[in-house]
């Protein structure tokens, strides 16, 4: 996107931090009925309830069953706002039993380790329970992602683009405005809409959100499987000596279904780090000019 915008002008626009800022994701659809719920109690960790659910999927070892029990993990996370945000973002260590599925022997600080880094964030965080997950969304993903890639992929192809949205007394104006104000329920990003109303036409303020994703589903009966089956054979995760091999194998051999989204998200998470590994880790790529030689 970036190499054809460049063919025509040399600086853009981007509306990073829109989302972030006036609750725009389709997440913050759970999201806000959950901060209702939490808004009643603060609860830790429910651990033990955790390590049940985490039995009970060890005992249906089924990949096609996952589903439901991260619906159950979900369930279990309803008045501990970090849980929930984690499970929702994808996340995995709160169950023994799916840290040994990935990993195979994961450490033991492994566990909760995300609760562990966000809950801190979150604790600074102003107003309601989505208001704080949203300035999260914004400490966390916005410099560590989304701004990492944009101005890596901008600038490597002669691009420069500028972030409106970022401006640091906009974000402080955003962050203190009520959550009440940015989103209603069914409407995203409602006092930017409200705003921009007199100045956009209607099927724009009215089109479906359509983000930079893709639909892991669909992405492994495309090309994931077969990719993952050409760069992910036994010896090649040996190597890595990070995943599971037979987790690996499990959701390979499994007739594709869409509830597995989970477990191709994970495949294509797996398959991204050991393009990484050969690029940067093992001696496939030069090294610096004048270095030839040197021990790492």
């Amino acid at each position: 996107l970036a190499r054809e915008v460049r063919k025509y002008v040399k600086a853009a626009l981007s509306g990073m931090g829109g989302d972030e800022l006036f609750a725009g994701y389709v997440n913050n659809d759970i999201l806000y009925p959950m901060t209702l719920l939490a808004g009643l109690f603060r609860l830790p960790p429910p651990k033990p309830l955790y390590r049940m659910i985490s039995l009970g999927q060890s005992l249906l070892s089924d990949p096609g069953l996952d589903h439901f029990f991260r619906m159950a993990d979900l369930g279990a996370g309803l008045f501990c706002p970090i849980m929930y945000y984690s499970i929702l973002r994808n996340s995995f260590d709160h169950s023994p039993h799916l840290m040994k599925q990935l990993y195979g022997r994961p450490a033991d600080d492994w566990a909760y380790a995300s609760h562990r880094a966000l809950s801190p964030l979150f604790g600074t965080g102003r107003g309601d329970v989505l208001g704080r997950l949203l300035a999260l969304e914004m400490s966390t993903k916005m410099i560590a992602d989304f701004l990492l890639t944009e101005d890596r992929v901008s600038m490597a192809n002669g691009l420069e683009v500028r972030v409106p949205f970022l401006d640091k007394e906009f974000i402080n104006l955003a962050l203190s405005l009520p959550t009440r104000w940015k989103y209603r329920p069914g409407k995203k990003k409602a006092i930017l809409k409200d705003l921009a109303r007199t100045r956009l036409p209607a099927q724009v303020l009215k089109k479906k959100k359509w983000g930079f994703s893709f639909n892991p589903y669909h992405q492994f009966r495309k090309d994931l499987k077969t990719e993952a089956e050409r760069e992910l054979t036994r010896e090649r995760v040996g190597e890595l000596g990070l995943f599971n091999s037979d987790w690996i194998r499990s959701v390979l051999d499994h007739r594709p279904v869409p509830r597995m989204r989970w477990h191709y998200f994970n495949l294509w998470v797996m398959l991204g780090f050991s393009y990484w590994h050969r690029l940067f880790i093992e001696d496939l790529a030069p090294g610096p000019p004048g270095h030839e030689g040197e021990d790492p």
